[in-house]
């Protein structure tokens, strides 16, 4: 349950502190804006780096 309770107020922290991202993180689970955003050919950010190594 912890970790539940741990999500949630991670999201709260997103949705108050950067509303925009918050958008984006929602947008994200539509597969149709998803698609349209890929198929617009528009530049992406790409994460080439999550936590505090760097990749292989």
């Amino acid at each position: 349950m912890a970790d539940v309770e741990a999500t949630i107020f991670i999201f709260k922290k997103i949705r108050d502190g950067a509303p925009e991202l918050f958008k984006k993180l929602i947008e994200a689970g539509d597969k149709t804006i998803t698609s349209s955003s890929l198929k617009s050919f528009l530049p992406m950010e790409v994460t080439l780096r999550f936590g505090a190594y760097l990749p292989f």
